[in-house]
């Protein structure tokens, strides 16, 4: 690099010094007179803010582009990682949540009743807490809903319940189950039934 003649070339003087940082050059010389400004044949201060015209230049080697360029691509970097950290989390996180709610082989038993007219409320309220009971006693048994039904879109069903099985399996042992069959003995001669079993 030829930075006499690169000086020379911008108007300095054999008196100036010139100093490179990087990509910029600072040009000095001697102090200013008494009066502030500079002496006879002498040049001033000056910094070049931009590069010099060198007879080989190399554009990649500006440091504060590169680190730029680096901040620049390691946010990215970091901000698609986190985004990506997320979509997986968020991902797993519902898969789980489905396979908690639904997961494969449950069964509901679903049924709805048409009271006698001659049932009494007693009768409605002992077929509740019997159903209910089955809760805990029954295999496979998850969850029990039962009670008057509350829609006006029910027509003559004033009564049902929604059992939640841990399969096809547990719902046929509850069928033959002591306690099924003991409520099925009283309960059956006083309802019209309607049953569903769908899968989970």
């Amino acid at each position: 690099m030829n930075v006499r003649g690169d000086a020379a070339s911008r108007g300095m003087t054999a008196h100036d010094r010139i100093r490179l940082t990087g990509p910029f050059a600072e040009c000095f010389t001697n102090p200013p007179g008494p009066a502030g400004n500079p002496q006879p044949g002498l040049t001033t201060f000056q910094t070049y803010r931009q590069p010099l015209r060198l007879a080989h230049p190399t554009p990649s080697c500006n440091p504060v582009s590169l680190e730029i360029r680096m901040s620049i691509t390691r946010r990215t970097l970091m901000r698609k990682s986190t985004l990506a950290a997320s979509a997986t989390l968020i991902s797993a996180g519902l898969s789980q949540v489905s396979a908690a709610a639904s997961p494969a082989g449950n069964v509901f038993h679903v049924f709805v009743f048409q009271w006698k007219p001659d049932t009494s409320s007693e009768q409605k309220e002992r077929a509740t807490r019997d159903i209910r009971a089955f809760q805990g006693t029954i295999p496979g048994l998850l969850e029990t809903h039962v009670g008057p039904n509350i829609s006006p879109r029910g027509k003559t069903y004033t009564f049902g319940g929604i059992m939640h099985f841990q399969d096809q399996a547990a719902l046929d042992a509850y069928v033959q189950h002591p306690a099924h069959q003991a409520l099925l003995t009283w309960l059956v001669p006083l309802i019209d039934a309607i049953e569903l079993d769908l899968p989970a």
